[in-house]
């Protein structure tokens, strides 16, 4: 299953992500094989306003686990973080079309 988590950014994110960059960017190398997309999400006029990361894994325990161990997740670099289970079904990223008319 898929988890995807839409975190939205506190008032600190911009020094907190320039802070734990490189930490981050190396748990996201450690665990990229359960990564199916990630990314901030850019704010208009410049910078980001929160991020988005889709997880796969056997659960949703095992999805916020990959979450939290996560620098990032572990500041206060995010005012909100949801988690929602997610069926990828349409788009170019699935191969088309995921369901049969018939």
């Amino acid at each position: 299953m898929i988890y995807c988590f839409v975190c939205k950014d506190s008032p600190h994110a911009a020094e907190l992500r320039k802070r734990e960059l490189e930490r981050h960017l190396a748990h996201i190398e450690k665990v990229v094989d359960h990564i199916r997309v990630a990314g901030p999400v850019p704010a208009e006029g410049g910078g980001y306003q929160g991020s988005i990361i889709m997880i796969e894994a056997e659960s949703g325990e095992q999805a916020r686990a990959l979450f939290d161990a996560d620098p990032y997740a572990q500041t206060d670099m995010w005012e909100s973080v949801e988690m929602f289970p997610f069926s990828a079904v349409a788009g170019t990223w699935v191969g088309g079309i995921a369901w049969d008319k018939k």
